[in-house]
């Protein structure tokens, strides 16, 4: 017995069938169409379909002959007629591509309504399935001609609005602010594309992705994965940053609670935007796309911050010949992700030690560990290096953070920073 499927009330047949016939009969057609045929939208005849795209393509002779038809409800070997206006068709089957998806998701969500779930796990997933949707149709446009003059109102838009949004905010920036205003200053904010943060072992890269990311869920939701520190420690550390705390003492009981719950109520301030995830060999870009789309909805947020935490173990999964394709092939993966979700990606990356000196004033991107294509692929590559141009308590060190490649600015900029390693803190100072 066929099973009943809501998806199949929205296919034609014969429409499907007439457009592959108008372009076999007129491969120039193909390419008029192309663009409004996206990938699913033959339902039926998705095998010819592809068979007359790839001869097009491929400039094969001859071409599949359609020559099948449907009279009274018997199909037939007749020759198709064409139709007398392809791109109008097109479209329709377009269209019919978006109500299949839609109907895909009606259908699971009824099945599931009658399940023991609860009502708010499945207005969870119907949203994150409902963005699913849009993303999906979003991609078919992707890859299309783009011309100048349809771009152009878009391009004035956006100068508009971002003036607009310097006169009512004060702030030029344009994307998520790190809290850090020099550092802002030069990046522009956190805009979409793969920034990573590089450093030897022990000069608090996760202490300050961390604080950047508290700063950005004050107002943007953030998903946080992490190969190194559980969730729980990660916000052990947030707290004592906040309170001022030496997480230490607080795992051997000899804190000042009072001061300790004062921290804790400011962490609820960006608690309930900030996600941790912990990462393992199933965490994919595939997997933090579903994460961050529903991070986003359910703050009703068009964007979001993703934290990795660390590159290279993030690279282990990815099954090529060897570390350092794995990781320039995830950080490419990693970049698509973020202009598909318009979001930015902050990443930690491991530094090798050798090569690396102290006091260094330009450190090379060849001393990213295992680092593949990253520093061509990554948007914004910064290294977070000693200094002695700033003087400093015995308990607190002097740090440099250079931008040496930015993609949205000037590189080869410093940003002086002092670290209090104590508390994982960092503060942006200047020159005495």
């Amino acid at each position: 017995m066929k099973t009943y499927k809501a998806s199949d009330e929205f296919t034609d047949a014969e429409l499907e069938l007439g457009l592959a016939a108008a372009v076999a009969a007129d491969p120039d057609l193909y390419w008029a169409v192309r663009d409004l045929v996206a990938d699913g939208a033959f339902a039926v005849h998705s095998d010819l379909w592809h068979q007359i795209a790839e001869a097009v393509e491929s400039e094969r002779q001859p071409l599949p002959v359609v020559h099948k038809v449907i009279k009274d409800g018997v199909e037939i070997e007749e020759p198709v007629s064409s139709l007398p206006d392809p791109e109008a068709a097109a479209r329709r089957l377009a269209d019919l591509y978006q109500r299949r998806l839609l109907a895909e998701v009606h259908q699971d969500q009824m099945q599931r309504l009658r399940s023991e779930e609860s009502a708010d796990v499945l207005i969870t997933e119907l949203e994150a399935r409902l963005i699913e949707v849009s993303q999906a149709v979003r991609e078919t446009r992707q890859g299309t001609l783009l011309w100048g003059s349809d771009l152009l109102g878009q391009v004035v838009g956006q100068a508009e609005a971002a003036q607009k949004r310097k006169e009512e905010t004060g702030s030029p920036i344009s994307g998520l602010s790190t809290g850090f205003g020099r550092l802002d200053e030069h990046l522009n904010g956190l805009n979409q594309g793969v920034y990573v943060l590089a450093a030897p072992p022990g000069y608090g890269k996760t202490s300050l992705v961390l604080q950047i990311c508290g700063y950005v869920a004050e107002h943007t939701p953030v998903v946080y994965v992490t190969f190194e520190n559980s969730p729980t420690n990660l916000v052990l550390k947030s707290v004592c940053r906040l309170a001022h705390i030496v997480p230490g003492d607080v795992e051997r009981g000899r804190v000042d609670l009072t001061a300790f719950k004062t921290g804790a109520d400011l962490f609820k301030v960006v608690a309930s935007r900030l996600a941790f995830v912990e990462g393992s060999t199933r965490t994919t870009p595939a997997m933090l796309r579903g994460k961050a789309l529903q991070a986003m909805h359910h703050h009703q947020s068009s964007r979001c911050l993703i934290a990795i935490d660390y590159l290279q173990r993030m690279a282990h999964q990815e099954g090529l010949q060897n570390m350092r394709e794995n990781v320039g092939f995830l950080t490419l993966q990693l970049r698509e992700l973020s202009h598909r979700l318009q979001s930015p990606i902050l990443a930690i990356s491991s530094q090798s030690r050798q090569g690396y000196e102290r006091g260094k004033t330009n450190p090379y991107l060849e001393t990213l560990k295992e680092s593949g294509e990253l520093e061509y692929s990554a948007d914004v590559v910064m290294f977070i290096q000693e200094t002695e141009e700033i003087s400093c308590t015995p308990v607190a060190r002097n740090y440099n953070l250079k931008v040496v490649k930015n993609r949205y600015g000037e590189a080869g900029v410093d940003v002086l920073f002092t670290f209090k390693p104590a508390f994982g803190e960092f503060r942006e100072t200047t020159k005495p």
